[in-house]
């Protein structure tokens, strides 16, 4: 009867977890189907399957927590961590673009220096 509570409760914190933007490539929690307690977490693990066969391991962890907040503490968590993860993809693109521009702006000076003589 316990682990049935649990394992109910890991399931609803599992849905709103898979709201996560940034774990959606590798540990996608949505296909966690497994719950055990290791420590201050809760491991899962689950396998997607594919229509033409093929399937995907996914695992990964929860903080235990997790497990006595509402539905209305997790989305915040949830939210802040995506809020998070789309500001540090913007940073990276914006630092890969002036990174581009740069390189681009040196080989600009080195042609310009060959054609001009």
């Amino acid at each position: 009867m316990l682990y049935r509570v649990f394992k109910e409760n890991c399931n609803r914190v599992a849905k709103i977890l898979g709201d996560r933007e940034f774990e959606k490539d590798t540990h996608d929690i949505t296909y966690a189907d497994e719950f055990h307690l290791e420590g201050d977490d809760v491991c899962w693990s689950g396998d997607e399957y594919w229509n033409y066969g093929g399937h995907e391991y996914h695992s990964g962890y929860f903080p235990a927590e997790y497990l006595v907040m509402d539905d209305d503490e997790l989305r915040e968590i949830v939210e802040k961590e995506n809020r998070e993860y789309r500001e540090a993809v913007e940073k990276r693109k914006e630092e890969r673009k002036k990174q581009e521009k740069s390189e681009r702006l040196e080989l600009y000076e080195k042609l310009k220096k060959e054609f001009e003589k």
